[in-house]
Parts: C-alpha cells; structure tokens; sequence
C-alpha cells in the first residue's frame, strides 16, 4: 500500500500508551468518483472500496479508540470525513481532513468491541475531488 507509515508515538497513542493493540486498514486513494467508500485491510492494495466487502476483527473483547489517519499525500478541494463502522454502522470514532492536511485523529469517542464485530472505516466524500489522496493509512487503537 506505498509507503505511508505510522511513527512511534502515533503507535503508542493508538494502544493507549501500550498494552493494548491496533487494527490497520488502508488503500492507495479514495478515489475521484463516489461518494462514500471503505478502506481495505492491511493486506489487500488498491483505492477504497465501494462497499464493505472485507472487513477487520478484532481477536478479543475490548474497546476501540484512537483513530488515527495519515496520508502520503493529501486531498485536495474538499473535507473528507473517515469513520469506523461496526457491524455496519457508525461509530463516535470520526476523522475530518480539510483540504490539504495529512494527518488526523479522534481523541475522544470509544466503542466496545467483541470478537467477531465486523469492524471497516468508511470515507466520505463529495462526488468529485480533483486529488483523492494518496496512500491512505488507518489504526484503531483496542485495549
């Protein structure tokens, strides 16, 4: 998925300061077209889906926080808003990017998890934005 990484201490502060662990998911873009897409595993590459088709799990009972964004290149023309979604609905845990920022995070907003939960973050977006990002990383912190 290019070369978006997450320092140390974004790390740290998506666990809660350790102890805990993260979910990764991301994609190459959130493409020009569409209005709401979902990003990939870590694993899968490509731009955002369209729908949720593959999803996080987390291995455990515990409660997501921290949702941490960080493109390698950012948007361009409009805010585009990232939010996790369990089971297929929103979660307190939301992004707002402005026009050319990079990097973001919700410091506030939990949400309790168990395995199984089907957990994506879902992006969304005007219909039309000249630059789409680039290289879109996501974590969820989960203690």
């Amino acid at each position: 998925m290019g070369t978006t990484t997450f320092t140390q201490e974004q790390l740290a502060e998506a666990t809660g300061g350790g102890g805990g662990g993260i979910i990764q998911l991301g994609a190459t873009n959130t493409s020009s077209s569409t209005t709401t897409r979902y990003l990939l595993p870590v694993g899968f590459t490509g731009a955002a889906i369209t729908a949720i088709i593959a999803t996080a799990y987390p291995h455990a009972v515990g409660t997501l926080s921290n949702l941490n964004i960080v493109l390698q290149a950012a948007h361009t023309d409009e805010t585009i808003v990232y939010t996790v979604m369990k089971n297929g609905s929103p979660t307190d845990l939301t992004v707002t990017l402005a026009s050319g920022v990079a990097a973001g995070e919700s410091t506030s907003g939990t949400e309790s998890v168990v395995q199984g939960d089907e957990l994506a973050v879902r992006i969304t977006k005007p219909l039309e934005v000249t630059f789409p990002g680039l290289n879109i990383a996501a974590t969820v912190g989960i203690t």
